[in-house]
């Protein structure tokens, strides 16, 4: 018989719960530790993700070896060829719809800058951002607004590679949350971007 864990709020401090006959409750416990069977270092719980299938109610790897395999495994063939097919199911078409939906209702004004700069790029008033390099040598893909979505702002613009990007907005929301910052180098406010972009050979 699995050992009854109490549900806890996520706006109330952490109550005790029985769990494996500790008084703690498993999710906020640093006291205690588990070997990860991947690497075979001892961590703290908290390093472990929850699993109600296994008796201690964790998984047997820690979360580096997770994002580790996981990440080893987003590379292979195999999940590129199942990602693909997934995208072709109606269910994932539906999920996606919707997504979008509630994506452009939240984020209008982000929407309305992507809008105005893809429509100056055919026009070859700005440059596709594939023909600069990302600050970090990578080849650019995307723009990113640097000085935020309003009218004013719609061209203050920097290309950057997808990863860069990602890691820029994680910085952004994680700066709301209080969480921690990474540091990425960003055009001066004030200058033009492009300077700051290297020309693709």
């Amino acid at each position: 018989m699995r050992p009854a864990v109490k549900q806890i709020n996520s706006g109330q401090t952490a109550q005790k719960a029985s769990f494996a006959g500790r008084s703690v409750c498993p999710l906020f416990d640093n006291t205690q530790f588990k070997q990860c069977s991947k690497c075979k270092q001892s961590k703290k719980l908290s390093e472990f993700n929850g699993d109600s299938a296994r008796k201690d109610g964790y998984r047997s790897w820690c979360k580096s070896c997770t994002r580790l395999i996981d990440k080893q495994y987003s590379q292979t063939e195999r999940h590129k060829k199942i990602r693909k097919l997934y995208r072709q199911t109606k269910k994932y078409k539906k999920i996606n719809s919707q997504h979008q939906i509630r994506y452009r209702k939240r984020y209008p004004q982000k929407i309305a800058a992507h809008n105005a700069l893809n429509r100056y790029i055919p026009l070859g008033k700005i440059q596709k951002p594939d023909k600069y390099r990302c600050f970090c040598g990578e080849h650019a893909k995307e723009y990113h607004h640097y000085l935020g979505y309003s009218p004013e702002h719609f061209f203050d613009v920097i290309p950057v590679c997808r990863l860069c990007h990602a890691k820029i907005h994680r910085n952004q929301n994680n700066r709301q949350r209080g969480g921690r910052i990474k540091s990425i180098p960003l055009p001066v406010r004030g200058l033009p971007a492009l300077l700051f972009a290297r020309k693709s050979r």
